[in-house]
This record gives structure tokens, sequence and C-alpha cells, in this order.
């Protein structure tokens, strides 16, 4: 009994893998407007940060000034409501950045 070998067919994937391995990359161009409308964006997200850690640190320092209080009513309502304020302020910068897409 003689063995012989039988060429096998190639298939569908064969062929594309040796496509594939032949094939040059492709290269997307992007619109001049979409990039600068991304460089925007970015510019715009790293505004909000940069005013987050600013507030961020100003909230420690009335956070540290607020128990230096004597704790009379008159001085606790305004370092209360400063903090109110920019913590206000601050969450509009997040909710900002966070629709920028």
């Amino acid at each position: 009994a003689k063995k012989t070998k039988k060429k096998r067919k190639k298939s569908k994937s064969d062929a594309h893998s040796n496509q594939s391995a032949t094939a040059t990359p492709q290269t997307t161009v992007i619109p001049k407007e979409d990039m600068d409308r991304f460089y925007r964006d970015i510019a715009a997200v790293g505004a909000c940060i940069d005013a987050i850690q600013v507030a961020t640190g100003l909230l420690a320092e009335i956070n540290d000034e607020a128990f230096v209080t004597t704790g009379t009513k008159g001085e606790q309502h305004p370092v209360s409501q400063e903090f109110t304020s920019l913590i206000a302020k601050t969450n509009k910068q997040a909710i900002t950045a966070k629709k920028i897409r």
C-alpha cells in the first residue's frame, strides 16, 4: 500500500493570511478641522483640570480655616458660603470637562 501525498487546497483563510503578510498598511488621513477641534478639546479639558486643581487647593485652605475659627456664627457663615460657592464652581468645571468628546 503506497501512500500518496495529497496537495491540500488553499482555503480562503490561507489566502487572506498570505495577503495580510504582504499587504501595505493603510493610513487614514484625518481632516485638519477635526484635528483642530481635537486639540481645542484637549486644551479645554486641560484648563478644566487646572481650575479643579486650584480649587482643590483653595478648598483645603478653606477647610483648614474652618477648623481654626472660634465657632461663632459670624465667622462660620462666610467660610461656609465661600466653601459652597467654590464647590459649585468646581463642579461646573468638572461637568464641562466630562461633556467634551
